[in-house]
């Protein structure tokens, strides 16, 4: 990690203006979380220049950082909290939510069309954003597992809502993380607007993860 800050420290600050790459970012669950860690690379930066300004060049690099802080953040903090292994998806769950929605005539007629390499990347793309749609609901399962209290109808799917408020509550109480840098902190902040949300019946709560959505479009 200190010989990647070493290297990559100059090419940020040089081409962005961003604090240098060593600087801690945060702390999780123990690991120091580095500049480094959620930086972007010289290489990519400089592909934006000519079609985004400085200050969108900027604006991206900010927001890229943030959403991977957020990852690390959580993955870290979902692992510890639920166990890893409780919202891991399986092959034969990631298959079985492809094929509950199979693709429409108009993506097969696309991917007729398709060279191998093309035809490739699409079905890699396809089955990870299946693996990221078991996983999310898995991890809703076990927040409302652990924490119950009311599930939310989104267009995702559903949303284990005041579950994740008092877990992210928990993560900050414990002071298991810790984030360093003003501009990240809301990242531990909950977003949601309770009132716009359409909740399910407590009874429906209590049955809404018997099985995973998708099987009952078999």
């Amino acid at each position: 990690m200190k010989l990647r800050a070493i290297i990559i420290a100059p090419l940020i600050f040089i081409t962005t203006g961003i604090s240098n790459a060593e600087e801690l970012v945060a702390r999780v669950y123990g690991q120091a979380i580095y500049r480094s860690d959620i930086s972007i690379s010289k290489a990519d930066i400089d592909k934006w220049r000519g079609i985004k300004t400085e200050n969108e060049i900027k604006e991206t690099i900010k927001q890229v950082e943030r959403i991977r802080l957020s990852q690390i953040i959580f993955d870290s903090a979902y692992s510890n909290v639920l166990g890893e292994n409780s919202y891991k998806p399986t092959v034969q769950e990631i298959e079985s939510l492809l094929k509950a929605l199979p693709e429409s005539k108009v993506i097969i007629d696309i991917k007729s069309k398709m060279t191998t390499d093309q035809l490739k990347t699409a079905d890699e793309n396809r089955y990870k954003m299946a693996h990221q749609i078991v996983r999310s609901w898995k991890i809703n399962k076990r927040l409302y597992e652990k924490y119950d209290g009311r599930i939310a109808y989104q267009q995702a799917g559903l949303e284990s809502i005041d579950a994740y408020i008092l877990f992210l509550n928990e993560i900050v109480k414990n002071g298991k993380v810790e984030i360093m840098i003003s501009e990240f902190r809301s990242i531990l902040t909950p977003t949601i607007n309770i009132e716009n949300q359409k909740f399910m019946s407590v009874k429906d709560a209590k049955r809404a993860f018997e099985k995973p959505w998708w099987e009952n479009k078999k």
